[in-house]
C-alpha cells in the first residue's frame, strides 16, 4: 500500500483538498472529507452579481388603505 506524503505548503494542501470534490465544487471549511455537505458549489461571477443587485435594491412599502 502506498502512503501519501503530508503536504508541505499551503498551496499543496489546497490542491489536495480541492481534488476531493466534483468539478465546479469546492471544499466546505470545517467539514470532513466525504461527509454530507463537505463540498459546495463554487461561487460564480453571475451569482455574485445577482446577490449584489438584490442587496442594493431598496425595499419600498405601500401605504395602507383606510
Amino acid at each position: 500500500m502506498a502512503k501519501t506524503k503530508p503536504a508541505k505548503t499551503q498551496a499543496e494542501r489546497n490542491k489536495r483538498q480541492a481534488g476531493r470534490c466534483w468539478p465546479g465544487y469546492e471544499p466546505t471549511p470545517g467539514k470532513k472529507p466525504g461527509a454530507k455537505g463537505s463540498c459546495k458549489p463554487k461561487a460564480t461571477k453571475k451569482a455574485a452579481k445577482k446577490t449584489a443587485k438584490k442587496s442594493s435594491r431598496k425595499k419600498t412599502t405601500r401605504a395602507k388603505r383606510s
